[in-house]
């Protein structure tokens, strides 16, 4: 994003008063363990 910006194919527009929120959802096999980095994946989307 940073090259875009720079060469101004893509540009900022500040907006006020405004809270963008999205939902992710996650599927999960019974009695599958997920490694560690996918552990801390779906720890950082929960908080």
């Amino acid at each position: 994003i940073e090259k875009e910006l720079k060469n101004s194919t893509l540009y900022e527009i500040k907006l006020k008063n405004i809270d963008l929120k999205r939902k992710f959802y996650t599927l999960k096999r019974k009695n599958y363990n997920f490694n560690r980095a996918l552990e801390k994946f779906e720890k950082i989307f929960k908080s």
